[in-house]
């Protein structure tokens, strides 16, 4: 169950850095993932059997995990402040 919660980790600090650092939205977003991976609600809303329905809660998380990875080239849309990250693939003017 590590890959799943990994894969959270990803999705937070992508949340976290895409909507101008706001704490209240990751808030939302981890309460959100607290209340469905229940067992009470999932088995209300996906009445299949419980081998299924784990694939579907651990590849819920990884899916749009690893899509945010790749769309953003590692970075989960991470700005740095003005002037504290040099593009190494630039030189610097002289």
């Amino acid at each position: 169950m590590f890959i799943p919660q990994l894969a959270s980790r990803v999705i937070v600090a992508w949340l976290y850095n895409n909507t101008n650092r706001s704490v209240l939205i990751v808030a939302f977003f981890i309460r959100h993932t607290n209340v469905t991976t229940q067992a009470e609600f999932s088995n209300a809303f996906l009445p299949v059997t419980d081998e299924i329905q784990f694939l579907i809660l651990v590849a819920v998380p990884i899916i749009p995990a690893i899509l945010i990875a790749v769309l953003t080239k590692g970075r989960l849309s991470y700005r740095p402040p003005n002037g504290a990250f040099q593009d190494p693939t630039v030189s610097p003017t002289a």
